[in-house]
């Protein structure tokens, strides 16, 4: 293995997490393997972070178990590149059936409407959504699913995979208190239902933080309810990173009368880094010297 690459923390992990890894024929089973993955184009860190990562390829037949699933995952995210960028995330990833469930999933997912290219998106943000239960995944879609009655989000539509993502990992307890809170900072079902719909990751939000996210929407940069539920990804920046420090290097701008006019808040949270440094803080440097410190500080940089 170390004439491979691997390291000793390398070594280390495979030997504790599949111990008879070292009762292998080297000859008749190891080696081949090495040179099989080499030849598909798994060398160097690749197959080192291959292996690493999910172990049970060592004891795994190749050409039945190990060559199809490569070529099925590389196929259906798109490059080699990655594959290993989700091999490294999963260790579990080469052990999840592909006939039983990848592939179930995949075709519910057309048959629902979702293109190949937001399959392939999704697979890549969250691999673990497309190996789940094909079942689990049916129900959640069905025609009585919190996807399409609870969020108005028909099949075929562009965010109905999103919304099936996120909907697979909250709870109806969740989904219920995250509605209550809302309607605590005054926004009606049709609201939650409608800023949910646009942005179903807000939905994952725990309660405490979108509790403070909305005091200091609301209170604090003087949002109406209604702004906030039409513009939801507000809800998905960083309160300490991004929407406290954005919102204070404005206010210092406003007070020093240097605003040609007033910016609408969510353009001014929508803007890249460096397009907010460009907007506000650059032109700004020489009568606000002390702006850009400020600002950095603040979004603890």
């Amino acid at each position: 293995m170390k004439t491979h690459g691997f390291s000793d923390a390398q070594i280390n992990k495979i030997v504790s997490g599949y111990p008879k890894c070292l009762a292998i024929n080297l000859d008749k089973t190891l080696a081949p393997k090495f040179r099989a993955l080499n030849e598909i184009g798994f060398s160097g860190s690749d197959l080192t972070d291959l292996i690493s990562s999910n172990c049970r390829v060592l004891c795994l037949d190749f050409n039945r178990k190990i060559l199809p699933k490569i070529q099925f995952w590389q196929s259906l995210l798109g490059s080699r590149e990655q594959l290993i960028k989700n091999l490294k995330r999963s260790n579990s990833f080469i052990a999840d059936s592909v006939e039983k469930a990848v592939k179930p999933n995949v075709a519910f997912l057309r048959s629902c409407g979702v293109s190949d290219e937001r399959i392939r998106m999704v697979a890549r943000r969250s691999p673990r959504f497309v190996t789940r239960r094909p079942q689990a995944l049916a129900e959640a879609a069905s025609p009585a699913s919190r996807v399409e009655n609870e969020m108005g989000i028909a099949r075929g539509s562009g965010m109905f995979v999103w919304a099936l993502l996120t909907l697979s990992s909250v709870s109806k307890i969740k989904l219920n208190g995250s509605l209550e809170i809302m309607k605590k900072f005054g926004w009606s079902e049709a609201d939650f239902i409608s800023a949910s719909s646009k942005a179903p990751s807000i939905l994952d939000i725990s309660h405490r933080t979108l509790s403070k996210k909305m005091e200091f929407l609301l209170k604090e940069a003087e949002c109406e309810p209604v702004y906030v539920a039409q513009r939801p990804l507000l809800l998905m920046y960083s309160l300490e990173k991004r929407l406290i420090p954005r919102y204070e290097v404005v206010k210092i701008l406003r007070s020093r009368g240097l605003l040609d006019r007033e910016p609408m808040l969510a353009s001014i949270m929508s803007y890249s880094e460096k397009g907010f440094m460009d907007k506000f803080i650059i032109p700004h440097k020489h009568k606000v010297p002390q702006l850009q410190e400020i600002y950095v500080d603040g979004c603890g940089k």
